[in-house]
């Protein structure tokens, strides 16, 4: 069963807070801190949330939409975001989607939107 877990970049600290089971987080692993603390319920902004796929990279990195990743050639990016059927990953500055399951072995994620923007030249449409 896929795990449903969402992340939100927080600008002003510079990092991604957690959202899984009910429950908010300060760590990718969702086990050391949890909505104890109303700060992180209020580091954690649902309108720029991004959602688990449900799966990771080569690397064991967990895929989120959002992220920017290659699939062996690292002179073309992919974008994960959703299309008609899901989440899949889109070629930067085309419309080349690219099933994220399909090429798994091959996905490395680099970095994030939010975080690595500087990676797309600015130019992420």
């Amino acid at each position: 069963m896929e795990e449903i877990k969402f992340r939100s970049w927080n600008e002003r600290l510079k990092k991604f807070f957690y959202f899984k089971d009910g429950r908010y987080f300060s760590d990718i692993k969702c086990e050391l801190t949890n909505c104890v603390s109303e700060r992180i319920c209020e580091e954690f902004k649902w309108g720029n949330a991004q959602q688990y796929t449900g799966v990771r990279d080569k690397n064991s990195i967990e895929i989120y939409r959002g992220c920017i990743l290659h699939m062996g050639d690292k002179k073309i990016l992919y974008i994960v975001e959703w299309s008609d059927t899901g989440l899949k990953a889109r070629q930067a500055r085309n419309r080349s989607y690219a099933g994220i399951e399909y090429h798994q072995k091959w996905i490395e994620v680099i970095g994030s939107i939010d975080e690595n923007p500087e990676l797309l030249g600015g130019d992420n449409v």
